[in-house]
């Protein structure tokens, strides 16, 4: 059967200067041998991969899609938000990519995005058309650094496109670092609210390099803001923190905790 799926990314950058990459690409020390390291599990399901699919197995046979919407139990999930493990079937998989119901980020980026310009913020990305509650809108991609590198880009960068992922298998805890500054895909324009209408996920398809996923938490009308939580803001009750050092939070939620996600 066919299984070959095509990633279909048409947008391009506002600034000529930075180059568009549809999907991670490996940066400066990160280990690019795990680019290689595939899924062990692999299906050669012929019913559209129902919850008999092994590639769902980690996730205890729960379907991830229902009608190309992620499911309430995975969107809503604070394991899978934080390191969970939702794993698309891929290349090794027999299921025809067409007809397999587990195949959704690998098509690409949702059509119709839109990055424009706000007058506080600068740009940010709506969407010409409704999204739906659960649905795919982009990734966040650029390249995956490692740990020492990303210490050295953040030294003196008042604007920071670098997101750590942290997952955590058992007690241990594993780094994904994706700096998105000079090389990115439209996931860079995405702004950060303290009370978002989207979500990042991990998402799993061939290698173990995860991408970061963007799903909407609800219904997103014709020119919203697309926006999610940058991270956890532990800066309250912090000692020695310089408030002055930390940068405003221009969200205008009514939850809106004054500064943009910061950990010491």
């Amino acid at each position: 059967m066919e299984s070959v799926s095509q990633l279909i990314d048409e947008y391009d950058h506002v600034n000529e200067f930075i180059f568009y990459t549809a999907t991670n690409i490996p940066g400066k020390g990160c280990d690019e041998t795990l680019f290689d390291v595939q899924i062990a599990s692999c299906c050669s399901c012929t019913d559209g991969c129902a919850t008999t699919c092994s590639c769902l197995d980690c996730g205890n046979g729960e379907l991830n899609y229902c009608n190309g919407l992620l499911v309430d139990s995975k969107l809503f999930s604070s394991s899978c938000g934080n390191g969970g493990c939702l794993v698309e079937c891929g290349s090794r998989c027999l299921c025809e990519a067409t007809k397999c119901e587990n195949r959704v980020v690998q098509f690409g980026p949702v059509a119709g995005l839109n990055i424009e310009s706000f007058a506080a913020k600068g740009f940010g990305v709506t969407s010409k058309k409704p999204l739906l509650k659960g649905q795919f809108v982009c990734e966040y991609a650029g390249e995956i650094i490692g740990e020492e590198e990303a210490t050295k880009r953040r030294i003196g960068d008042n604007t920071n496109y670098i997101f750590t992922l942290n997952e955590y298998v058992g007690d241990q805890r594993v780094k994904t670092i994706v700096d998105a500054t000079c090389i990115a895909n439209i996931g860079r324009y995405i702004n950060h609210s303290c009370d978002p209408n989207c979500v990042v996920i991990p998402v799993r398809v061939d290698s173990i390099v995860p991408r970061l996923c963007i799903f909407s938490l609800k219904d997103i009308g014709i020119g919203e803001e697309i926006t999610y939580k940058y991270g956890d803001i532990d800066h309250h009750g912090q000692e020695n923190v310089d408030l002055g050092k930390l940068k405003a939070c221009l969200c205008g939620s009514d939850k809106c905790a004054k500064y943009l996600p910061f950990n010491s």
